[in-house]
């Protein structure tokens, strides 16, 4: 919810880590916000 506004995210990370959350479980909420980088491949 705070990343869906203009809130600082990082104390809320802070939160989560200390109620022992995992990096996946963190990294998937704030992905389902902002979406996920995927770098273009160039050969």
């Amino acid at each position: 919810q705070a990343a869906r506004g203009s809130e600082n995210t990082f104390p809320h990370i802070l939160d989560c880590a200390r109620a022992d959350c995992t990096l996946f479980e963190i990294r998937r909420a704030l992905e389902d916000v902002f979406g996920a980088y995927r770098e273009p491949v160039f050969f």
